[in-house]
């Protein structure tokens, strides 16, 4: 299956270096998006987006901690700086969820409001 409108786009994943997070990262990747791998972890980042590019995939990894308005900033300056080709449409992803038998009742069941797109952000030119 294909979803319309997000081959070409630039997608950057935070904590995509593992879990649900690196699942949505590949997921959006073999749709045809540019996926930056977002993780604190080094290791499990640069290993998400070296699987990627793998695949026939697109991906680069940057080190973030979300907890941390400069390395956010230091983050977004970064794929700035990669001059991917629609950076200036990209939006973040601060949480990936997986869609769960008995829809929204069974995610928060599970511990979680759902999957949400960030509506705030310390990265004003996202």
């Amino acid at each position: 299956m294909q979803y319309d409108g997000i081959a070409g786009k630039v997608a950057i994943v935070t904590g995509s270096g593992g879990g649900i997070g690196e699942g949505y990262a590949k997921g959006l990747a073999a749709h045809g998006a540019h996926v930056f791998v977002a993780e604190i972890n080094s290791a499990s980042g640069e290993r998400v987006a070296s699987e990627i590019n793998a695949s026939g995939g697109k991906a680069d990894f940057v080190q973030v901690d979300v907890g941390s308005e400069s390395s956010t900033r230091a983050m977004a300056e970064h794929v700035e700086k990669l001059k991917v080709e629609a950076a200036s449409r990209c939006r973040p992803v601060r949480w990936a969820g997986v869609q769960l038998p008995g829809g929204a009742g069974a995610a928060r069941r599970a511990g979680s409001s759902g999957p949400r797109s960030s509506g705030r952000t310390s990265v004003p030119s996202l």
